[in-house]
């Protein structure tokens, strides 16, 4: 048997009985030896590789927000439709629930309040108020501190038309797309400015009118 390998094996009786063999070789000097150092760093880098598969899974799932969110959203309806054109700008809340089950998408469901009105002579002669139930599909870029997104969604919105005395309610279909971005201020909590664009007709006292408008909001969320 060559010198080395002779060696070489009497280290690892050595270092497998844990004193001196019949050769006088002990542990201690066998962790020394070339082929022991190799096989010593091989096994490292193995439990080093092992140990990096087992916690790199829990960074990176630590990295990612809550999945679920809920956000309040504050702002305007800016009536642009032709039959709406000249009425005023309205308020606009709303209250979401989230869910993202992928950083790059989410599901949303949200109900609020928006209303517009228009004046004769100081005089409120129209006040149209809708509440709307909808549903949205958010794309969006998960990003350290600033979330980008884009949104799309429909839903029903009930509609209540006064004109004088005079009342009329109706339920209509609306789409709505837009774009908006949030920024976190804690792990959990964000603000974000949202802006969409609404299609929808209101059937009311047997006419159809565009309430098409612009939404600005700004918005205050929470993960959980």
């Amino acid at each position: 048997m060559p010198h080395d390998r002779l060696t070489a094996y009497a280290c690892d009786r050595a270092v497998e009985e844990g004193h001196s063999n019949e050769m006088g070789i002990t542990a201690g000097v066998c962790t020394a030896h070339p082929r022991r150092q190799g096989d010593l760093m091989r096994h490292d880098a193995l439990a080093l590789v092992a140990a990096l598969m087992l916690v790199a899974p829990q960074a990176a799932s630590a990295r990612q927000p809550p999945p679920g969110y809920a956000v309040v959203k504050l702002g305007g309806y800016f009536p642009v439709g032709s039959d709406v054109s000249n009425y005023e700008t309205g308020f606009d809340g709303e209250l979401s629930l989230g869910y993202a089950p992928d950083p790059g998408f989410a599901f949303e469901v949200a109900s609020g309040t928006f209303r517009t009105q228009q004046s004769v002579g100081g005089t409120t002669a129209r006040e149209i108020r809708v509440i709307p139930v909808t549903f949205a599909i958010r794309g969006k870029v998960t990003l350290k501190h600033f979330e980008p997104y884009a949104i799309l969604g429909t839903g029903a919105y009930f509609i209540h038309d006064q004109v004088s005395n005079a009342t009329a309610d109706s339920t209509n279909l609306g789409l709505f797309l837009g774009v908006g971005g949030n920024v976190n201020l804690t792990e959990r909590l964000f603000f974000g400015l949202e802006g969409r664009y609404l299609f929808l007709r209101a059937n009311t006292f047997n006419t159809t009118t565009s309430l098409d408008g612009a939404v600005l909001t700004a918005d205050l969320g929470f993960r959980f």
